[in-house]
């Protein structure tokens, strides 16, 4: 008589030779969702791209996203320095006195690039929620057009008077 697995102990139908004791056979045992602890809809459950551990439903996740994506990496591995910086500096000398770039993720998407260099003292921001404006100068000031005293600058022949 076959038990709920389909196992029949004593027929050994449809099998060439029994399998010596020996011989170990490995389920893979699925890891569940990290925040609710469930197995269940395995379609959704999203793992993380580098440590390959964290398992989260997207349905879980502190972002709800709709379809589960190609690369997600879990909150641990985005909090390592290693994967902030997103690289990793050759030369300990030649980094500290080269610019250090820092990217904050969210939704692993940039949202804001901040870099400082350390040769000027100055500092560049980029947004990519601004667009660039079309023939912008860093010279350039921008001048009050709805005032009327805002007059044109005097000819040539003017100036000479």
């Amino acid at each position: 008589m076959a038990d709920e697995s389909g196992y029949d102990a004593g027929s050994d139908a449809g099998s060439d030779a029994s399998l010596p004791s020996s011989e170990i056979s490995f389920v893979e045992v699925k890891k569940p969702c990290e925040v609710c602890g469930s197995n269940a809809n395995d379609h959704a459950i999203m793992t993380c791209f580098l440590c390959r551990d964290t398992r989260e439903h997207i349905y879980c996740a502190r972002v709800h996203l709709r379809s589960v994506p190609r690369m997600w990496i879990c909150e641990e591995c985005r909090m390592n320095p290693v994967v902030v910086n997103n690289v990793a500096p050759v030369d300990q000398e030649a980094a500290a006195s080269s610019s250090r770039i820092t990217y904050q993720v969210a939704d692993s998407e940039v949202v804001n690039q901040t870099m400082t260099s350390s040769d000027s003292g100055n500092q560049i921001s980029a947004t990519h929620q601004q667009p660039p404006q079309a023939h912008a100068s860093p010279v350039a000031v921008p001048m009050d057009t709805s005032s009327s005293d805002n007059q044109q600058p005097p000819s040539d022949s003017e100036s000479a008077i």
